[in-house]
């Protein structure tokens, strides 16, 4: 759900109508959990230093995250993939299955459109 979609959400759920001038959409369906709800993607960018709680150097990384998969990008190029319902805690990268090979292309693909739109900000691993 994008910042946007809060206030008209906001007025779903509490039954009562979306001003015309406002923007966003209405997600309280999804929120209710009722089949047939739109299932929309969000865009993440994390960009805080982790060494100290994980003791890597990655210090950037942007993903994207559906009701069923997480999948995230290092500047450094390195990639995660998670099934979000069969590993909740996201112990398992499934990045290298071919069995998710289109999973892993799909979402990359939509992660790069949106750093092509402007609608999150992505950096991009240095050239070498």
């Amino acid at each position: 759900m994008a910042p946007k979609d809060l206030f008209p959400t906001l007025c779903g759920l509490c039954g009562i109508d979306v001003p015309r001038s406002g923007s966003g959409r209405n997600q309280a369906e999804v929120w209710h959990g009722h089949a047939g709800a739109a299932e929309r993607q969000a865009l993440f960018t994390y960009c805080i230093d982790d060494a100290l709680l994980t003791g890597t150097t990655r210090t950037e990384w942007k993903g994207v995250h559906t009701r069923r998969w997480s999948y995230w990008r290092c500047l450094d190029g390195c990639t995660e993939l998670y099934d979000i319902g069969a590993d909740p805690l996201q112990l398992r990268n499934l990045v290298d299955s071919k069995e998710h090979g289109p999973v892993v292309a799909r979402l990359a693909a939509t992660l790069e459109r949106s750093c092509a739109s402007g609608t999150t900000p992505c950096s991009r691993p240095p050239s070498t």
